[in-house]
């Protein structure tokens, strides 16, 4: 129902600030979205040997295929290029599978285990075209699967419109704070050294540690273990 399509060897020495492509290396493929960054590589033409899939399409499906291996992500804009090591996933069958349907089994827990398992055994992981199209998955009816999809993308968006809000009070509470906090010309001013003091705790190496009733920490909320006396 799919296959998968390797990305253009670009050259380094062709890369620029302001070209008219992106391209997209696995860099750019972050968990379930594509990131592009003012650092992002790009060229101004196409080289004259490049290959038709490797000029991408909004709505292109990409999985990493070097370093963290089976990262999936969509392309979301025009004028991006498949760099070598991320691998173009196309779906051979519309008819059969709905393309958001299957971006969502590929960001299963399953499929990137299998995925980061298959790429074991080398000083950096890397996996093949065989070992992407090898995994299987629940495969219902195409309406069954644009229903799922549909329910996930509201998900989403819910989502994405609570992150927007949580985002907007975080910047309202930083602007508040300044506000009511850093107002000299309306409160005293004191030290914090005549309100609060610093106690150091004692020494306890590991040897001493027992099933005491409290607990040591040191340099980290997750404790060291128990003590039978407090300071």
């Amino acid at each position: 129902m799919s296959s998968l399509h390797n990305g253009y060897a670009f050259q380094s020495s062709k890369y620029c600030n302001d070209g008219n492509y992106y391209v997209i290396t696995i860099a750019n493929v972050q968990d379930g979205e594509m990131v592009l960054t003012n650092d992002t590589n790009r060229v101004k033409v196409l080289p004259s040997d490049i290959q038709a899939h490797q000029k991408l399409k909004k709505g292109d499906l990409l999985i990493s295929l070097t370093g963290n291996v089976g990262r999936i992500c969509v392309v979301d804009r025009e004028n991006c290029l498949l760099n070598q090591r991320v691998g173009l996933l196309s779906i051979t069958h519309s008819e059969l599978i709905n393309t958001e349907f299957l971006f969502y089994c590929l960001q299963t827990r399953r499929f990137q285990i299998q995925m980061i398992n298959a790429g074991k055994g080398g000083a950096q992981p890397n996996i093949g075209k065989m070992d992407v199209l090898d995994f299987s998955f629940d495969y219902p009816s195409y309406k069954e699967q644009c229903v799922i999809a549909s329910s996930i993308r509201s998900i989403n968006k819910h989502i994405s419109t609570l992150k927007s809000l949580i985002s907007k009070y975080e910047a309202i509470k930083k602007s508040t704070v300044n506000l009511l906090l850093n107002t000299a010309s309306q409160y005293g001013i004191t030290i914090l050294g005549t309100i609060c003091k610093i106690s150091r705790g004692i020494r306890v190496v590991r040897s001493q540690l027992s099933k005491g009733q409290y607990l040591v920490y040191q340099n980290s909320l997750k404790s060291l273990g128990q003590y039978d006396k407090w300071n």
